[in-house]
């Protein structure tokens, strides 16, 4: 539960580092789709960053035996999930981009998942891979397919 709190309390802070100064992920600011707010950063954005940081690492771990590309296979993959995120975010109401998500973004996103990835690996975390693909899956089904709809 430590290691869940803690990556909830990385995603709110980064995320209100990137609101607040623009330095982390680039212009933006949240909607109000994504529910209640402290100081403008939605509790479901950190629980999001922590649901994704132990899904990836769970599925990573299931694929790849080295630690290091454990770590960042993983951190490719949130960074994955977050591009599709980001073509969706602005017409779901999600977060809005001013002059759009830029490579900056998702080097930060990177990075930051990569931190947390390798703090799960130090502490040898084991994930339920099944369960992990399930909703891994369900999340970038669900962005990939309004990016699709909304393309059309």
């Amino acid at each position: 539960m430590s290691l869940f709190i803690l990556c909830f309390v990385v995603g709110m802070t980064v995320e209100w580092i990137g609101v607040h100064t623009g330095s982390l992920f680039g212009d933006y600011f949240y909607g109000d789709n994504l529910g209640p707010k402290l100081d403008g950063i939605p509790y479901l954005i950190g629980i999001n960053w922590a649901v994704l940081t132990f899904t990836s690492h769970a599925i990573a771990q299931s694929f790849l035996k080295n630690i290091t590309a454990q770590i960042f296979g993983a951190a490719g993959l949130m960074v994955a999930l977050d591009f599709f995120l980001e073509h969706i975010c602005d017409y779901s109401g999600y977060w809005h981009f001013n002059g759009g998500a830029g490579w900056w973004n998702y080097a930060c996103w990177f990075i930051i998942a990569a931190i947390l990835h390798a703090v799960l690996a130090h502490y040898k975390l084991k994930g339920d891979r099944n369960s992990s693909l399930h909703l891994y899956a369900a999340q970038l089904i669900f962005a990939l397919g309004l990016w699709i709809i909304i393309s059309i």
